[in-house]
């Protein structure tokens, strides 16, 4: 028997789209004989219990089937029916597994963000700061997120009139750096620079 080959990202959303639909007993056996039927390859248990995003899919599917216990499905009286039915659990299974993983990628950005301010690379990551369309952007989520965790975002390393367009373009109210002026005393902050902060 061959090899299979290396699982992709694209193969890793195949296999978690199996475990959303999947209904019954559930085992890294018959996952695996799924897949070999879907994707004509064979993988280990090993191999995909790698990949993070399967190993949680397939925890949260089983823990997710033991909870419903014996009780079937809901049975509806036409074929139509039955495929809406099947479809409405597929998406919410689909959805309950998402709503988790989005849970464990803000923990892991909140993990990030702190190691990175403890380590100071917010003045790092300005400083190589280009001039692109998917910077703003980038900066825009950083934003948000830090939002919606209720914190303060401030901007380091602001060095030009273009890093103070692009903050103020993503949202952040806050900066510091050398183009804003070196630290001092708060009286000597120009009026001219108070008074266009405040509008």
């Amino acid at each position: 028997m061959s090899r299979a080959k290396n699982l992709n990202d694209e193969d890793v959303a195949r296999i978690v789209e199996i475990l959303d639909g999947w209904t019954g007993r559930l085992s890294w056996e018959l996952l695996i004989d799924a897949i070999e039927k879907r994707m004509f390859s064979r993988y280990t248990r090993q191999a995909l219990h790698k990949h993070g995003r399967i190993k949680d899919a397939f925890a949260l599917r089983k823990t997710t089937l033991a909870e419903r216990g014996d009780r079937p499905g809901q049975h509806a009286s036409s074929p139509e029916m039955q495929i809406a039915l099947d479809r409405i659990a597929r998406l919410t299974a689909e959805n309950q597994r998402l709503e988790a993983e989005n849970s464990r990628l803000l923990e892991q950005f909140v993990r990030w963000a702190y190691n990175a301010s403890t380590r100071n690379l917010d003045q790092t990551f300005l400083s190589q700061h280009q001039h692109n369309a998917a910077d703003p952007a980038f900066l825009r989520v950083i934003i948000q997120l830090a939002e919606t965790l209720h914190l303060v975002t401030i901007c380091e390393g602001v060095e030009t009139q273009g890093h103070i367009c692009d903050l103020q373009a993503a949202g952040c109210g806050y900066g510091q750096g050398d183009f804003l002026g070196r630290a001092g005393p708060l009286a000597d902050l120009p009026a001219s620079f108070e008074l266009s902060t405040r509008a």
